[in-house]
């Protein structure tokens, strides 16, 4: 039987942050985000805007952040780590979500490293939209103090160079397969030789999710190596 009235998993109650420099594709989101249930949209049009809303008299009420990577004043990158550096008044785990696109997978380790929650593809299906808010807002937050992002030095992961490194014992498996708890066993690289997981990483819902966004985006992941648990 058919669900007519699919669960929303926000409410009129609920914020939501979009920030996007192009006015189409910004519509178009929070066009997406008012079918999940009618929340509050706070947008913004660049960088600076998007950095005034995370530290306004509101921060501290978003639920989610939707950010575009190339906007003008600061991109999505430095405010994602601006907020995970606790540099804001949002609470640095709040859920944020990145929009992107096959033309600018060089940032996704970037991103990846500084624990955003979902990459969006333009345009991004109304269910999947959901079936991802739903999980995200469920499930417990898990990531790392302010002190470890502030840390951080992203920029060589934008441009810097790939070390070949591969693990013994890896299989090829197919992205569907791919499961929590298994190893990446050879780096994953972006369609330009950029790394978007090193070897070695341990599988986990997150990164699942976010190589899933990736390939709806347009990425092949063909030769994805792992070593099963034991």
């Amino acid at each position: 039987m058919t669900d007519t009235h699919p669960r929303l998993p926000l409410s009129a109650n609920d914020l939501v942050l979009v920030a996007d420099d192009e006015t189409f594709s910004r519509f178009m989101t929070i066009e997406r985000f008012g079918q999940m249930g009618k929340p509050q949209i706070l947008s913004a049009r660049d960088g600076h805007e998007a950095l005034e809303a995370l530290n306004g008299s509101r921060a501290t009420e978003i639920r989610v952040v939707v950010l575009d990577f190339n906007m003008p004043g600061a991109n999505g990158i430095e405010v994602l780590k601006d907020i995970r550096s606790g540099k804001l008044a949002v609470p640095h785990d709040v859920i944020v979500m990145m929009i992107t696109g096959i033309d600018i997978l060089g940032i996704a380790t970037a991103a990846m490293v500084l624990d955003v929650d979902l990459f969006l593809n333009k345009p991004t299906a109304t269910a999947d939209l959901r079936r991802h808010l739903i999980d995200l807002l469920g499930s417990e937050r898990d990531c790392a103090p302010p002190a470890h992002y502030a840390g951080l030095d992203v920029d060589w992961l934008i441009s810097g160079q790939v070390i070949d490194t591969t693990l013994s014992g890896g299989e090829d498996i197919p992205l569907d397969a791919l499961s929590e708890g298994m190893v990446i066993a050879s780096n994953l690289l972006d369609p330009h030789g950029g790394l978007l997981v090193a070897a070695g990483t341990r599988v986990t819902p997150r990164l699942r999710r976010l190589l899933r966004g990736l390939a709806a985006a347009g990425l092949p992941f063909e030769g994805l190596k792992v070593i099963r648990p034991i």
